[in-house]
């Protein structure tokens, strides 16, 4: 399904995507539950950091980004440039020893939410899982 097709979800769509191109909302409020869903549908360990994909966001908005997330917990986040043949690209990261204070934020999400996720996709919150070993070890290798 298109968001954009969908009735239902066109105010989402106006609210994220200006002349087709998708953009950070000014008044995007990060709470806890909104960044659990984004490190379980977008995010993962890189190099023992906590990466959250935003690389289809301007440099200027990966940075209004880690405010929003430094107001919210206080945590230190990186905005890196990525390597791209074609664009700049950039991500945030939370280095490995900001990470505890950021799941502490996550915590405060709600508990059945936190806790599905957390038994569903290991790898999204402990660096010593590894998605590919764990989907082999389940056999859907």
């Amino acid at each position: 399904m298109r968001v954009s097709a969908s009735i239902q979800f066109y105010s989402v769509y106006r609210r994220w995507y200006y002349e087709g191109k998708k953009r950070v909302p000014r008044d995007l409020k990060l709470t806890p539950d909104v960044l659990l869903h984004w490190i379980v549908g977008d995010g993962g360990h890189v190099g023992g950091d906590l990466a959250i994909a935003t690389q289809c966001f301007s440099e200027e908005e990966n940075e209004f980004l880690a405010s929003l997330i430094e107001q919210a917990r206080g945590n230190r986040l990186q905005c890196l440039q990525l390597h791209s043949k074609s664009k700049r690209v950039y991500e945030l990261r939370i280095k490995k020893v900001h990470a505890s204070k950021f799941y502490e934020y996550l915590m405060m999400s709600r508990s059945e939410t936190l806790t599905v996720a957390m038994d569903v996709f290991p790898w999204k919150f402990d660096a010593k899982f590894r998605k590919k070993d764990l989907m082999k070890s389940l056999r859907f290798d």
